[in-house]
């Protein structure tokens, strides 16, 4: 069972993500590890807050909101550029 973790606290690590992260949200978010030695995944941690924002799976809408309202000075890192071919076209 997972516990919304406690905001601003600047004493636990935070784990990046494991895996690819498609959205360029993921570098101001990572895990807390759980008492299990496991990355707790129902709360993702801003980075620069420390505040913990519940999502689902890969959605990361919740966390761009995150970062819009109250880090608007990061807003223009959130987009991404389209994916680019082997001979670095535009593939869409």
């Amino acid at each position: 069972m997972s516990v919304k973790p406690t905001e601003y606290d600047f004493t636990r690590q935070i784990y990046d993500r494991t895996g690819t992260a498609r959205s360029a949200v993921w570098e101001y978010f990572g895990y807390y590890m759980n008492e299990m030695g496991y990355l707790d995944r129902n709360y993702a941690i801003c980075k620069l807050c420390r505040v913990g924002i519940k999502h689902q799976g890969s959605n990361t809408s919740n966390l761009a909101y995150h970062i819009n309202r109250k880090h608007p000075e990061l807003q223009f890192t959130l987009k991404q550029s389209p994916p680019t071919s082997a001979n670095g076209e535009n593939s869409r």
